[in-house]
């Protein structure tokens, strides 16, 4: 759960996807992506790989409610 005034990065379309690159295509490490693109933690990276491999976009969908649709 989030403290008050604890603040989350966010990060552009276009360094998740040269982080999900980086890791895909020239096979760089976890920290070394990190450092590079200052990113925070190795899940948000691992996310957007996962996102990527699935065919997902990179779109942050916190705080939309989404109904399911009804068959």
């Amino acid at each position: 759960m989030a403290r008050r005034g604890q603040s989350f990065a966010s990060y552009s379309p276009e360094i998740k996807a040269e982080a999900v690159r980086l890791r895909i295509e020239e096979k760089a490490s976890l920290r070394e992506i990190r450092l590079r693109l200052n990113i925070r933690s190795d899940t948000q990276i691992i996310g957007w790989v996962k996102r990527h491999e699935s065919g997902l976009s990179f779109e942050d969908g916190r705080g939309l409610w989404r109904r399911a649709e009804e068959a």
